[in-house]
């Protein structure tokens, strides 16, 4: 067991230190193969205490297998490890020695206040260890782990476990190692590494882990010398054979067997009463109306319940013609049910009233054919929109086009030839497929084929639908036919970068895993993501295009309700999002652009109307002659200055004898009025030195209108007297009074306890779907949803006031 980088051996009961263990059995193991080391880590829960060396190896081999993500301190289940350097940050510095130069001096920051704190026992450094702490890790990716992952650490590669994630580890016992940092009280301060370790470190992102695919259900997922680890894909109970020595192995319990057994038959008894609802009851309820005086016979009620089902596990297990015609044939019978079920529920309503039942049925039955033949008709039909995005002159003229949701395996193969000949008649520069090309059905990849004949270069992200065939497979058979497959990576064309992100279960590791990748400044973004959920953040990802699939439309009534609810978009597949340079917008005219700007991780906004590129600047600070060099590129007309606080970081001023660029160098460049609390006017004026006449004072529920766009003004005390937060739309700019994983101090001048928390209950009752946009980058996403942040943001759960005073040191 490894626990916060203590290492042990139990050896007959009794736990031995693995340094000890070693040296006592280095004459048994002279003549033997080299040790491999199988441990498990075993974080602890709590943010700093948990968190393991920051380190780098020169010879060590290591795999991690995440075993058991702990719900305390990860509760949607996705816990994460720190593994290379932020790509992205990497680009903001000149060259790979500045960057690594930066990164020490960021290092040494941090050991300076944790020496003070581990050695001599410093007890006010809380607020200073955290903001070095987070300054120091934002040059460090953050990659998303769950259960089941697999990371391969290459040599030179640093990396550390975030808390509560237990891991099995497969290593090699050569245990030479750099540590760079580590956030958490330990016997002895002698172990800084720092300077060998970053000078000697890859910098470059960690390459794409590859396994070796053995055969259906076998993986190698790591080859030690003398040593193999395997992992199969099998369900409870299947016998498992070996690919080196042909042992047969039986996986599973009588425990897991039970459980197992309980939730196959509440799954079924649930899609047994679903299928009894709509393939039963609608035709048996029809013939009722049709004919009064006929008794449907029970045979008749059975087998329009389980012939559809059996001929659709028929379907499942081979991929033959025949098999996918009686497919089409049992989806087809089961939208046409679909159809009757909602038009017999209207018909038991018009029963109410003094109508004849024969009347009733019959306008059902036509209605249902009629319905049934246009939906058929209309689903053979192959639909081109054609959408205008506005990109910057370097890309203009460039002809996209994207396809998705094709479907094949429910859908025939032969659907394919005239989508390619369509697509080819568009003459596009790029073809663009988002996801679910497949089905999960059983298909013959050999019928891709006719996509070989795109004439444009072609471009594939992963959908939903395909995780649940052979993924290697299909990628490999498309990678042959010429097709780029893009699985979290990007690739730059004519400038044009076209990031592909797998299908993933959050919004916040679509986050990271294009924050992991190279980000071209110059380039036109355009992300291809299966799903539209994150269209609201995408901009803060940097995206200027994003296309997506995934929605059908809502395919038929009443799912279209359902569609718009959960995913926020109903035809996203038929709607390009367009942002303008790290901007988010719907589409319809909002620009909210994100920037990072100044040693303090500050986040300046732009916010505006895209029609009337009417823009207000938020909180710009440190460097204004870029800031205004951006919004002439941008062709933006800077209308106001909004101010969420007075503190020089965000509106310019001195501070600890430093003197920062802000508001008053915007105005003497762009005359415009600073909006302000009216409680934060004094403070602003004296640390900026602008006229009273050059200030709006707002309050609490005011507004400002840029071109169509409306922003809302918050008052939300606490960090300091007038701190505001603004809303646009579904959209919340917080400043310093909540950030992804914390609030705003409320230990300075000015500032006050109570008032944070009566702020911070405030903003907790905002929609889950607002996306918080903070005022410094010091979480591991540079915004999140509300409801994301009340899952990663103790501040934001606590209810009780008392509660909040032991917290807060009150």
């Amino acid at each position: 067991m490894e626990e916060r980088g203590e290492s042990a051996v139990w050896v007959n009961g009794a736990e031995l230190p693995l340094s000890e263990y070693l040296a006592h059995s280095a004459g048994l193991l002279a003549n033997h193969a080299p040790v491999l080391l199988l441990k498990i880590l075993d974080p602890k829960p709590q943010a700093v205490a948990g968190e393991l060396y920051f380190e780098v190896h020169e010879e060590k081999q290591e795999v991690y297998i995440v075993t058991h993500v702990d719900a305390q301190a990860w509760p949607g289940g996705v816990g994460g490890i720190r593994f290379g350097m932020d790509q992205v940050k990497r680009k903001s510095f000149g060259d790979a020695h500045q960057f690594r130069a930066a990164y020490l001096e960021a290092v040494q920051a941090y050991e300076k206040i944790r020496r003070q704190i581990d050695e001599q026992g410093v007890t006010d450094l809380a607020d200073d260890e955290a903001k070095a702490r987070a300054h120091m890790n934002s040059f460090a990716a953050l990659r998303d782990l769950k259960v089941g992952d697999v990371v391969k650490v290459p040599t030179w590669t640093p990396h550390s476990l975030l808390h509560g994630v237990r891991v099995v580890e497969f290593q090699t016992q050569t245990y030479e190692r750099f540590i760079i940092s580590f956030a958490q009280q330990v016997v002895t301060q002698d172990h800084w590494d720092s300077t060998h370790a970053i000078s000697h470190m890859h910098i470059d992102a960690p390459a794409q882990e590859q396994f070796d695919h053995i055969e259906p259900g076998i993986e190698r997922i790591a080859s030690f010398t003398d040593f193999n680890v395997w992992r199969l894909f099998h369900p409870l109970l299947r016998t498992a054979e070996h690919p080196d020595n042909r042992q047969r192995k039986t996986v599973g319990g009588r425990t897991q067997f039970m459980k197992y057994l309980s939730r196959r038959a509440l799954f079924l008894l649930v899609v047994m009463s679903v299928a009894g609802l709509v393939l039963v009851y609608p035709p048996s309820r029809l013939i009722s109306l049709l004919w009064p005086n006929w008794s449907v016979p029970f045979g008749l009620m059975a087998g329009l319940l389980a012939f559809p089902l059996i001929l659709r596990l028929l379907h499942e297990q081979t991929n033959h013609a025949w098999s996918r015609a009686i497919s089409a044939v049992v989806m087809t019978w089961l939208g046409i049910c679909f159809v009757m079920l909602c038009l017999i529920l209207v018909a038991e309503v018009l029963l109410m009233f003094p109508l004849p039942s024969e009347t009733v049925g019959q306008g059902v039955a036509a209605l249902v054919v009629l319905i049934s033949m246009y939906a058929i008709f209309n689903a053979h039909r192959l639909h081109v929109h054609k959408i205008e995005v506005t990109a910057n002159q370097t890309v203009n003229g460039t002809r996209l086009a994207q396809i998705s949701d094709v479907h094949i395996g429910s859908r025939q193969p032969g659907f394919l030839k005239p989508i390619v000949q369509t697509v080819n008649a568009l003459d596009a520069d790029y073809v663009l497929i988002t996801g679910d090309l497949i089905d999960m059905s059983n298909i013959d990849i050999d019928s891709l084929a006719p996509l070989g004949e795109i004439k444009a270069p072609t471009l594939f992200c992963i959908g939903n639908h395909e995780r649940y065939v052979d993924l290697d497979a299909i990628c490999q058979r498309l990678s042959s036919l010429g097709i780029e497959v893009l699985r979290n990576r990007s690739i730059d064309r004519d400038g044009l970068q076209f990031i592909g992100i797998d299908d993933a279960e959050s919004k916040s590791q679509v986050a990271r895993e294009i924050k992991a990748l190279n980000a071209n400044p110059d380039a036109f973004r355009i992300l291809l993501y299966h799903r539209p959920d994150g269209a609201e953040e995408a901009a803060a990802w940097g995206v200027d295009l994003m296309l997506t699939g995934h929605t059908h439309r809502g395919q038929i009534v009443p799912f279209n309700f359902l569609v718009k609810k959960v995913h926020g978009y109903l035809g996203a597949c038929y709607a390009a999002i367009p942002m303008t340079n790290a901007n988010w917008s719907e589409p319809t005219d909002l620009i909210i652009e994100q920037i990072e700007i100044g040693p303090m991780q500050n986040y300046t906004y732009i916010i505006g109307s895209r029609e009337t590129r009417e823009v207000a600047i938020v909180d710009p600070a440190w460097d204004i002659d870029a800031l205004t060099k951006h919004l002439a590129e941008k062709d933006y007309t800077l209308k106001a200055a909004l101010a969420t606080h007075y503190h020089p970081d965000h509106v310019g001023g001195s501070f600890s004898g430093h003197n920062v660029e802000g508001i008053a160098e915007l105005m003497a460049i762009n005359p415009v009025k600073v909006y302000c609390h009216k409680a934060e006017a004094d403070g602003i004026k004296k640390v900026t030195e602008i006229s009273d006449s050059d200030m709006v004072r707002v309050d609490s529920g005011d507004t400002l209108k840029l071109g169509n766009i409306e922003v809302e003004f918050l008052h939300t005390p606490g960090h300091t007297p007038g701190s505001q937060c603004f809303r646009i739309k579904n959209t919340l700019v917080s400043g310093d009074t909540l950030f992804i994983n914390g609030c705003g101090r409320v230990d300075l001048p000015g500032s006050n306890t109570d008032d944070m928390y009566h702020s911070l209950r405030k903003l907790a009752d905002l929609p889950d779907d607002t996306l918080l946009l903070p005022g410094h980058n010091y979480g591991h996403v540079p915004n999140a949803t509300m409801g994301e942040t009340k899952g990663m943001n103790v501040h934001l759960r606590i209810d009780n006031i008392e509660t909040w005073h032991d917290i807060m040191g009150h």
